[in-house]
Formats: C-alpha cells, structure tokens, sequence
C-alpha cells in the first residue's frame, strides 16, 4: 500500500555466476537460475553480477525485514551493460537505452564518500575480472567524451532534457567521475 493505494511491485532478482560447489544445489535454464526444488520464483543469471556482494546497502524496511540491495558500483556495472545492450535498439521500451544512460547520470551524481570508498575498493580487488574489464570498456566506448553515443543518449533523455539548464553544468565533471570510478589506481 503506498499513498493508501494498493501497488504491485516486480522484483526482478539477480544472481552473479555460481561457484562449482553451488551449481550441484542450482537448476539453471539460462538465463534463469533458482535452487533446486524451489518453485515461483527464479533469479537471472547475471555475468556482470559477479561482485554483486561488495558493498552492499542495507535497507530496514517497515516489516523490521532486512533488503539487500547492490552498491553504487554494482548498480553502474548493471547499468553500463543494460546500456550497452540497448543502445542501438529501437523499439519503445529499449528507447536506444536513454533511460539507462540517465540512471548512469544519476547514480554518479549522487554517490557520496561512503560509496566512492566502496567503488575503489570493489575495482581494486576485482580489476581484473571479466565484467570489470568490460565494464570499463563500455565506459571508454560509450561516455569517453560529450560526442559518446552514451553522452548523447544521456542528453536526448526526456528527465535530463527537463532540467538541462542544471544537469548540463555536471556533464564534463559526470564523464571524468565516471572514468576515474573505472581507471586502474
């Protein structure tokens, strides 16, 4: 109930890649994944998940009922691949991953010290690893510069484009945080 409106809300549940030891205890039918012998419900098999357990957030809800929610860093590893894999589709619901970008925006701007702490000590320890590396990739082919397709998306975003006089201001700061969130220290 939200505002004394009954909503319904979709989960959409992420798993990273599992261990050997773990997949004896997992049925997989690509792309989703669950337990053995668990039934109405299922997560995805999410490659660029791998990490997904550095830093996450703790949210006590109403219900005294602990969520675990991904990092600041996690979420824009999300991201940059969901925009990755969007970009360049048309239909309305990929909408050339305009919407991803802007979530990229967003979560950068609004990371505080706590997170940036987080996303160093994620990359140091995980630098090397395949969805960090194409992470990093997706950063310097598609928000390198104001000409990356990833900047222009951005920029033709109808929640950017409503604010532009004040979002504008943090393009060239966006596109440096963004790369140092993904430069070998």
């Amino acid at each position: 109930n939200l505002y004394g409106q009954d909503r319904t809300v979709k989960l959409d549940l992420l798993a990273a890649p599992p261990s050997l030891a773990e997949r004896k205890k997992l049925e997989i039918k690509h792309p989703r994944i669950r337990p053995k012998k668990a039934q109405g419900i299922h997560a995805y098999l999410t490659e660029e998940a791998y990490g997904i357990n550095i830093g996450l957030q703790v949210i006590t809800l109403q219900t005294n009922t602990l969520v675990y929610i991904p990092s600041a860093f996690n979420y824009l590893i999300l991201k940059l691949h969901a925009f990755r894999d969007r970009k360049d589709k048309q239909d309305l619901k990929s909408d050339f991953g305009r919407h991803h970008a802007f979530d990229i925006f967003l979560t950068v701007a609004n990371m505080n010290e706590d997170d940036w702490k987080n996303a160093y000590y994620h990359y140091k320890q995980h630098q090397n690893e395949e969805y960090i590396l194409s992470s990093s990739s997706i950063r310097t082919q598609c928000f390198e510069n104001r000409s990356s397709i990833g900047i222009i998306r951005l920029q033709e975003n109808e929640k950017f484009k409503l604010n532009q006089n004040t979002y504008g201001k943090y393009l060239d700061q966006f596109i440096d945080d963004l790369h140092n969130l993904f430069v070998k220290a």
